[in-house]
């Protein structure tokens, strides 16, 4: 066969950009004797002067195998880099079996890798020599390169002869950690339990073939609308964690990611009970995707740095995994800049935590732990502390969120359903601040779902539709992903406080309340629902944004029109969390009622105060204020317990007599020779200064008389001090000598003070 009939691009990989008629990574080299050793830049050169050869047709149904499985393996996502490292790993098996002068066949490839394999480990055992070089692909090897090189090798071949066993299990190689761990020991007889290549390859194919491995796939019919099946198999893979979600499942079908690592299926086993179990639970689809994430990320690490994830071993990876996030969480951005978006770049602490306490609790099932794994290591939740904004960021919040509904309300208006149907593009849509909004036409239209019939005006519905869910977040306070996936429902709403429960309609009687709103909310929501029948009549959801074909309906919502707008009408973003967040404040600022507010907000009390509530300083200085102007001493007086006022400071006047009692703010009687207690200019003063002058009376002709001749009792004293307080009364004013007339009168006919009156009875009733 002349080397014009077979030409190279039949051999080669045009999906790499390469020129169809180049010998670069292209495996028709491999059909020449030599070609392995060659530069493909020579080949055309050589060829045309027939210095290759003749292409060795023998090799040929081998070269096309191993063609068809690099091909393959490019359809479904092998990064260009891997390619060219497997096909150096091939060149170099090529150029083994020439110096040898083996057969490379479909026949004799087996026996040509297990030499090479050997020749491989020899190479490793040698040292290096400062005598003469070593010939090409003969020098010193370190045991790990080696491996690699034959793996590489390996799983090309393993596609290409259809093999489910793995070239590998036929040779001495094992893996760098294996061989580590073997070094030292004493060698097993090869003579010892001799059996035939059939039988061995009959047993490892037992026990890894792929169709072994059970079930791993959770599903629902909620999460099968959200998100690709979720199939916890691609965990038993190396490398399979970190491959594309939607390639994955092709790549371990055509053996890409090699065989199952089976130590591994026990533990993968127990998180997939786990999930399932909080499926059927009724957890949401969002948070099965995102353990699903979670594990991803933590056998991602294992597959990284070769660490084993067996259910003995899975602990101290796991600790390892959360010192390399708590690791990231300390790099300074310009190293995380530097970095990009690799598993080294730099981690938020909530988000280390979130991941950390995710995969954590699937462990904690997993292993049956009755205690945290997470608390063996140093990663720990900082609580931030809602810190009180002030007066005028408070404002500027406010307006802010107002500039942003105002936007919305614009929008919604100006995108009719003749507008977004009939319109010119691009269309113009005027604010309220001046500025002007433009709605271009698609570009990339043609990937889109036509079900609406927009074609390229599919942006416009798009744009009100995003103001339109924004707006319901900001009136209803519903979580964004609940009012995302919201059905269409046959609405009717009742009266309630000061707007509407909106329920599902039922025959003969009153659905579930779905949500709260204002009752000025509820024309704008019934004009949108006829301007969204127009162009949606078989959607089921209450927001259909328009989204690339094959994509789900639901998923995240990510605003981009909104995002442009602000940006043109230089107006500050608010996403749907901020949104609730100053609703909730709001309420509660004019409830002044957490529980009442939570329930509008629907949230636990816990939720609303440790998550959303966020301190106004303005209401906490005026709850300051009124607090002190009770409870200062120097503003208002204190309550005294004797008739009068007090400053809550008892001290005793310097020319007080002998024996009167000392006042100290608890009897009564010693607030009458206090320096700080006050007169009150009232009649109810006088009335109970009498009142206790009476009760004074009884108490000293009750009282014992004093052992000493000459002592006065204290109670005459407090009779003799009110006597002055009076008289002081009756010489000031002829007001206030009516007030002591009407005291005394009304302390004859028994007319006593409250404060005393219960008193005076008790010691008359006293024998």
């Amino acid at each position: 066969m002349h080397n014009s009939n077979l030409p190279p691009q039949d051999l080669g990989f045009p999906s790499l950009g390469a020129d169809a008629n180049s010998w670069f990574k292209n495996l028709g080299v491999l059909l020449y004797q030599g070609g392995a050793s060659k530069d493909p830049s020579s080949f055309p050169r050589r060829i045309a002067r027939d210095e290759m050869g003749p292409p060795q047709l023998e090799r040929l149904p081998l070269v096309q195998a191993l063609h068809r499985a690099l091909s393959a393996a490019l359809d479904s996502g092998l990064p260009e880099v891997m390619l060219q490292q497997r096909l150096s790993a091939l060149k170099m098996l090529y150029r083994f079996a020439e110096r040898t002068g083996k057969s490379m066949t479909l026949d004799s490839v087996v026996d040509v890798f297990c030499a090479w394999t050997d020749f491989m480990i020899q190479r490793t055992e040698l040292a290096e020599d400062n005598g003469e070089p070593f010939e090409r692909d003969c020098g010193p090897i370190s045991y790990s390169a080696g491996y690699e090189y034959c793996m590489k090798a390996s799983r090309v071949l393993d596609v290409a002869l259809g093999r489910h066993d793995g070239l590998m299990v036929l040779t001495k190689m094992r893996p760098p950690r294996q061989h580590q761990s073997n070094v030292g020991k004493p060698k097993h007889d090869s003579t010892t339990h001799i059996t035939t290549e059939r039988e061995s390859i009959a047993i490892v194919r037992t026990q890894c073939n792929h169709e072994s491995i059970p079930d791993l796939t959770v599903s629902s019919s909620a999460l099968a609308e959200k998100y690709e099946p979720l199939n916890l198999n691609i965990l038993l893979y190396l490398g399979g964690s970190a491959a594309a979600a939607r390639k994955v499942q092709s790549q371990i079908a055509i053996g890409v990611l090699g065989l199952p690592l089976r130590d591994r299926l026990d533990v993968v086993c127990s998180f997939h009970e786990e999930l399932s179990t909080r499926t059927v639970a009724g957890d949401s689809p969002h948070s099965i995707a995102n353990n699903m994430k979670a594990l991803r990320k933590i056998y991602g690490f294992a597959d990284e740095h070769g660490l084993p994830m067996t259910r003995d071993a899975i602990v101290g990876t796991y600790c390892s995994w959360i010192n390399s996030l708590l690791h990231r969480t300390r790099i300074s951005t310009k190293i995380s800049q530097k970095n990009g978006q690799n598993s080294n770049s730099r981690l938020k602490n909530s988000t280390a935590y979130t991941f950390g306490t995710t995969v954590g609790k699937l462990i904690n099932v997993a292993l049956e732990r009755h205690t945290n794994i997470i608390e063996l290591t140093g990663l720990q939740k900082k609580n931030k502390r809602p810190t009180a904004i002030g007066v005028e960021a408070e404002k500027q919040n406010l307006s802010e969120t107002f500039a942003f509904g105002h936007m919305l309300q614009d929008v919604c208006d100006a995108l009719t359903t003749k507008t977004v149907k009939f319109a010119s593009l691009p269309v113009l849509v005027t604010l309220r601040n001046g500025k002007t909004l433009t709605l271009r036409e698609s570009v990339a239209w043609t990937k889109m779902d036509q079900t609406s019939g927009l074609g390229k005006r599919y942006s416009l519905a798009n744009a009100r539709i995003e103001a339109e869910l924004s707006m319901f977040i900001g009136q209803t306070g519903m979580n964004l992903a609940q009012a995302y996936d919201l059905s269409l429902r046959r609405f009717f709403y009742t009266g309630h406080h000061d707007g509407y429960q909106v329920r599902d309609h039922k025959e003969r009687r009153g659905g579930p309340v779905l949500f709260e709103v204002f009752k000025e909310y509820k024309s704008h929501f019934e004009r949108y629902l006829e301007w969204r029948r127009a162009f949606f009549p078989g959607v089921s959801l209450l927001f259909p944004l328009i989204k690339e074909v094959g994509k789900k309906q639901t998923g995240k919502f990510h605003a981009n029109f909104l995002r442009v707008a602000c940006e043109q009408a230089n107006i500050t973003y608010v996403p749907p969390r901020s949104l609730r967040g100053t609703r909730v404040n709001w309420l509660l600022r004019r409830t002044a009622d957490p529980d009442l507010t939570a329930e509008i907000g629907q949230h636990a009390r816990e939720t609303l105060l440790n998550v959303y509530h966020r301190p106004s300083y303005q209401r906490a200085l005026g709850e300051t204020i009124n607090f002190w102007s009770i409870a200062d001493p120097t503003l208002v007086p204190t309550q005294a317990v004797a008739p009068g006022q007090c400053e809550g400071k008892p001290e005793q006047v310097a020319l007080a007599p002998r024996g009167a009692p000392s006042p100290d703010c608890a009897r009564a009687s010693g607030c009458l020779w206090c320096v700080n207690h006050k007169d009150v200019d009232s009649l109810d003063y006088v009335w109970a200064l009498v009142t206790f002058k009476n009760l004074k009376i009884i108490e000293l002709s009750k009282g014992p008389s004093p052992k000493n001749h000459g002592d006065i009792p204290p109670a005459k004293l407090v009779i003799d001090r009110l006597d002055e307080k009076l008289k002081a009364f009756e010489e000031s004013s002829d007001l206030r000598r009516d007030w002591v007339l009407e005291a005394k009168l009304r302390a004859e006919e028994e007319d006593f003070h409250p404060s005393f009156g219960d008193e005076i009875v008790e010691l008359q009733d006293k024998v």
